[in-house]
């Protein structure tokens, strides 16, 4: 933890002036490439562009200071305080408790004075010592060095596929998330990519009273792991990982670096420990500002939301789907672009839509290659 003045120094405010809303893109987008490095502060920063018409405000982050739910409160915080001050008025408080330092020493107690720290790192070595690796078919030459360079690819999941799969997880006694989950997981198993490997997801770390609004770093990863040797239909596998998904809850305590020292895996520059696909079901809000903007007529103000594509992918292939709001889902499945092609990437989100479909159709079809 560091001293309320050490603190201040992790955030820096810049202000710019840009001739027209061209200029000021341009900005933003080199801008939003800004590198951080953890040698010295910042670990966030805003950007604020002026044009004779508009402001774009960037915020931009390292993950060490914050999670992606932590981004969520604190954007809805500063422009809640924008639209206060606009009118006159003044900005309401933001809760102090619970605090993070108070989160991390509850934390701390969890697993070194209740002994959960052995109990969960028990747990992930017998659950991920000697697991295969994903190992889907590739369109390029597995680099030495696996670079962060991607390519984004938009899916999209009608409103009535959406209600019929949603239907058959309640039928399941599942949910959307492990249902979802559990359809990636078969599509990577039918492109070739094993019989058992593990899927990596993050868990909020927010059950408790109060930490909804708190903003920090509190995810943390955790491996779900998926076994295709038994020719399973799509209920066995939604079953399976409906119970190593309740299972990765419980142990969810521990970091997840300590349960990569604690396995004690042998790291390659060439691929991700553990885990090389990626999976996150997030909430609509978290890409709307519809729950802060003004309703029109009302003010002056309006804000709205852009994101930009920095075509990269921190895993060899990620799925991020999320509610569009009016019962579809939308989202983005990311691919490492020293591996695979764009066009192998539009075939696989594709699959993916067809698959489940499918399962809608026929969910007890066995998940075959």
């Amino acid at each position: 933890m560091l001293h309320v003045d050490q603190a201040r120094d992790c955030f820096a405010f810049v202000q710019i002036q840009a001739p027209d809303d061209d200029a000021a893109r341009k900005i933003i987008e080199g801008e939003s490439g800004f590198v951080f490095d953890l040698d010295k502060p910042p670990v966030f920063r805003a950007v604020l562009v002026k044009t004779p018409s508009t402001y774009l405000l960037l915020l931009n982050q390292h993950h060490v200071g914050a999670d992606g739910w932590s981004r969520t409160q604190y954007r809805s915080q500063i422009l809640k305080a924008y639209l206060a001050l606009t009118r006159g008025e003044e900005p309401e408080n933001i809760p102090t408790h619970p605090s993070y330092i108070s989160w991390t020493m509850y934390t701390r107690r969890l697993l070194f004075d209740h002994g959960q720290r052995e109990k969960q790192l028990a747990y992930w070595k017998d659950k991920l010592s000697d697991l295969p690796v994903l190992d889907l078919p590739l369109d390029h030459v597995r680099p030495m060095v696996l670079s962060s360079r991607g390519a984004r690819i938009p899916v999209a999941i009608s409103a009535e596929l959406t209600r019929k799969f949603s239907s058959l997880m309640a039928r399941a006694n599942s949910n959307l998330f492990v249902g979802l989950l559990s359809l990636y997981m078969s599509l990577l198993h039918t492109w070739g990519g094993g019989e058992k490997f593990s899927i990596g997801v993050a868990m909020a770390n927010r059950q408790h009273e109060g930490l909804d609004k708190l903003v920090g770093y509190m995810a943390n990863e955790v491996a779900i792991v998926g076994d295709f040797s038994a020719d399973p239909n799509f209920v066995d596998i939604l079953s399976q990982i409906r119970k190593n998904v309740l299972e990765a809850m419980g142990n969810a305590d521990v970091p997840f670096h300590e349960v990569c020292e604690e396995i004690k895996l042998e790291r390659s520059s060439s691929r991700t420990s553990v885990f090389q696909a990626m999976f996150a079901l997030q909430e609509a809000e978290w890409h709307s500002l519809d729950n802060i903007s003004p309703k029109s007529g009302e003010d002056d103000v309006s804000f709205n939301l852009k994101q930009y594509n920095h075509n990269t992918s921190k895993f060899e292939v990620h799925l991020q789907l999320r509610h569009d709001g009016k019962g579809a889902l939308e989202g983005d499945f990311h691919v490492a672009t020293d591996l695979f092609t764009i066009a192998t990437g539009e075939r696989m989100v594709e699959a993916f839509v067809k698959l489940m479909q499918a399962c809608v159709d026929e969910p007890e079809l066995p998940v075959t290659l």
